[in-house]
């Protein structure tokens, strides 16, 4: 399946998001450098894009996995999950590259720490969107972390060519929100997405569009 849009589908969200692989790992706490701990529990599974396009098809809905697969065996489990749940892949294959994936910490006190090991789905180069559809009726959801690899130019050439979009597009900043160009925040305001973001997510980008913090108890 692809991403092409027919005249009479009804809607669907397509996900300019990133899918890689999480491993999931449960300590008492992170270790030191050059230190051994042991896990309580560990787990592997699709996930990043994938959970909002998973819940969606768990509401029926029509969904679009737009960005990149890969080769590989983390690109097959992904393919496999997509499969699984009738989620269309509309985005390129790369024959060289597999996905990403996530270590993922969880401690005692149940804050989680990260080592991402990017993969196909970061090097899309500016026409890795183009041969995605979005019409009115569907919704597209969009990624920050899309935007501080590669993949930025191939999202930021979709936004220019949906500039006066009829779909609603919904931005989730991600914890990386700090991390994007001036240029990038201010073709996204431009843009006009629905926000959505945590307490942290929302205080960088209050500060970061003039608002403060306290935008964020006001609104």
């Amino acid at each position: 399946m692809n991403g092409a849009r027919c005249a009479d589908s009804p809607g669907r969200v397509v996900s300019f998001g990133q899918v890689i692989i999480d491993l999931t790992i449960r300590v008492g706490r992170v270790p030191h450098p050059g230190e051994d701990v042991y896990a309580d529990r560990a787990g592997v599974a699709v996930g990043a894009g994938f959970n909002a396009l998973y819940a969606v098809r768990r509401m029926g809905v029509d969904a679009v996995y737009a960005g990149a697969l890969g080769t590989g065996p983390w690109s097959d489990r992904i393919r496999a999950a997509l499969e699984r749940e009738g989620i269309a892949h509309g985005g390129v294959t790369d024959r060289e590259d597999d996905n990403g994936f996530c270590i993922a910490l969880t401690d005692a006190d149940a804050e989680r720490t990260f080592v991402s090991v990017r993969g196909a789905e970061t090097r899309l180069g500016p026409h890795g969107f183009d041969n995605v559809a979005v019409g009115a009726g569907d919704v597209a959801i969009l990624s920050g972390y899309t935007l501080i690899h590669r993949s930025a130019e191939a999202l930021s050439a979709f936004m220019r060519r949906t500039a006066d979009h009829d779909f609603p597009a919904v931005f989730d900043t991600s914890p990386v929100i700090g991390q994007i160009t001036d240029a990038q925040l201010d073709e996204l305001v431009s843009y006009r997405p629905i926000w959505t973001c945590n307490e942290r997510e929302g205080g960088i980008l209050a500060e970061r569009l003039g608002l403060g913090r306290t935008a964020l108890t006001t609104t």
